[in-house]
């Protein structure tokens, strides 16, 4: 049977002061010295971080928020599509072009890693390009409300007056930006359509020309009118070849055959069949001559031609109008709600929600480590 092993109170002693020792000891490293470090830090060191922002909404030349959300543009499925213009310039603000232009005009990595500055909060000096977009990514913020469709900037910088310059250069990007878009979707749209109005232009001039050559070679001004015209005359012809056989038959009747009446109506008869065969010769061709009928029907396909041209030249005539109209109504620009202000005291860092908040945390981690070691060594016992 096994027995216990009594402690002198010497040996109780020295152990009951070792563990208040570790006890203190774990304090002092894991919530001693850590929040005297935050409080140091915070509370002393920690460089001031001012605010200035900016608010703005799109719009476009006829005054009408490009980016509207409504339920109609939900169902005809153009509510992503109407919002499309705020969100290109969310994603330019916090590009590499944005903060390439904001670090040429207003040395923004020179700010950054000045020596003033905390080292925490300061930008490395060797820092990457993909580094210095992450850093700026963190001192700039963009908001867009999709109700109000407004549009929110704010930097932060280490001086007040270079918080404001950031927002200001940041809007006048953004500005120019839009505008350069707007004006290059426009320029597209209408550059395109003169472009067709010249060809159709070229192509009525291409049918006119064909039809004057046409008109030359044969000798005629248009074969539909002449073709008429000898339809016509057959006509009137006929009719009086038709008196005259009517009358010579009626004289035949109690004249003889030899008499000069009947000799002149049989010449008078003759010289029109003459002149009515005439006639039908030149519409359905006669030797080399083109027969009416021909000349007629490719004079037609002329004229579809000339027409067609001229009614591509009138639609795109029209259309080079109406898309001169929506481009200037698409021509976009920035209309600003609030300007970018001059702020007076620091809004970062939050000094006393900062210390409280990682003293908290910190004894609820102590404690929960504490809680941890605990339930181990019951579970080794």
């Amino acid at each position: 049977m096994r027995t216990s092993k009594k402690l002198s109170p010497y040996t109780r002693g020295r152990n009951v002061r070792q563990l208040d020792w570790k006890k203190w000891l774990g304090q002092i490293l894991f919530i001693y010295l850590p929040i005297s470090a935050a409080i140091m830090y915070w509370g002393a060191l920690a460089s001031d971080r001012f605010v200035s922002g900016s608010k703005f909404v799109i719009q476009n030349a006829s005054g009408e928020k490009l980016a509207k959300f409504d339920v109609s543009s939900i169902i005809s499925g153009g509510g992503g599509i109407s919002n499309h213009d705020s969100y290109m310039v969310h994603e330019y603000i916090l590009s590499w072009d944005m903060l390439s232009t904001l670090d040429q005009r207003l040395g923004l990595r020179k700010h950054f890693s000045s020596e003033k500055i905390d080292p925490i909060s300061r930008l490395p000096l060797d820092a990457s390009r993909e580094g210095f977009l992450e850093y700026y990514r963190k001192r700039v913020r963009v908001d867009f409300d999709d109700a109000s469709s407004i549009t929110t900037v704010s930097a932060q910088a280490f001086d007040p007056a270079m918080a404001q310059r950031i927002v200001k250069l940041i809007i006048a990007e953004s500005e120019r930006f839009t505008n350069r878009v707007g004006h290059q979707a426009a320029r597209e749209q209408v550059n395109f359509i003169a472009g067709e109005l010249q060809r159709a232009q070229a192509k009525v001039e291409k049918e006119k020309k064909r039809i004057i050559e046409f008109q030359n070679r044969n000798k005629v001004l248009s074969p539909e009118i002449d073709t008429k015209s000898i339809s016509s005359l057959v006509a009137s012809l006929n009719a009086e070849l038709a008196l005259k056989t009517a009358k010579r038959n009626s004289l035949a009747t109690y004249l003889k055959s030899s008499s000069p009446e009947l000799k002149q109506l049989d010449a008078e008869i003759a010289s029109i069949k003459h002149q009515i065969r005439t006639e039908k010769s030149k519409m359905t061709g006669s030797g080399n001559k083109t027969a009416l009928n021909h000349l007629d029907a490719d004079f037609q396909e002329l004229q579809m031609g000339l027409e067609f041209g001229s009614n591509l030249y009138r639609s795109t005539l029209a259309s080079l109008e109406t898309a001169r109209i929506d481009a200037s109504r698409k021509l976009k620009h920035l209309v600003l709600l609030e300007q970018a202000f001059l702020p007076e005291t620091a809004e970062y860092p939050r000094r006393a929600y900062n210390i409280i908040t990682f003293t908290i945390l910190t004894l609820m981690v102590y404690w929960i480590g504490k809680l941890a070691v605990a339930t181990i060594r019951d579970h080794k016992d």
